[in-house]
């Protein structure tokens, strides 16, 4: 029937065939098995179009609620937001317009925004740092310069 092609007998046989027999008793719901509706699209409908384009995704920062928190006591309505808020922004201060995190060492590591951190665990991670870090490494060495 199929010219070409090897076939071979499973030397596990003995170990998949309780399983194949298992999946057979097991009962299909046939009211969930739904036959897909034959549909051809006509090349009339069919519409190229050459333009590419770009959308920019405006990410709020992830400091900017806790320094509105801070600066200005201004809390969204969302009470999830609102405690979460509240929670992290007790280890946090306000200093000329930079926020800052105090660790359990009490030691203040600047926080850093998306793209400053990635930005710093570039540079720490190349040779620019001195030499390459693995994670865990590169988080601890990261801390310690000051950063959060």
């Amino acid at each position: 029937m199929f010219q070409g092609v090897l076939t071979r007998w499973l030397t596990r046989l003995p170990v998949l065939q309780p399983l194949w027999h298992w999946g057979q008793r097991m009962p299909v719901c046939n009211c969930l098995v739904v036959a897909p509706e034959e549909y051809e699209i006509k090349d009339e409908e069919i519409e190229e179009v050459d333009m590419i384009t770009v959308c920019q995704i405006d990410k709020e920062d992830w400091r900017q609620p806790i320094i509105d928190y801070l600066d200005h006591q201004k809390l969204p309505n969302d009470p999830r937001h609102r405690t979460e808020i509240c929670r992290r922004a007790s280890r946090l201060i306000l200093f000329k317009g930079t926020l800052y995190r105090r660790s359990f060492d009490k030691l203040w590591s600047r926080c850093l925004e998306d793209q400053e951190a990635a930005k710093t665990i570039e540079e720490f991670h190349s040779r620019i740092c001195g030499a390459h870090q693995s994670g865990p490494k590169l988080h601890d060495r990261i801390k310690r310069m000051g950063y959060y």
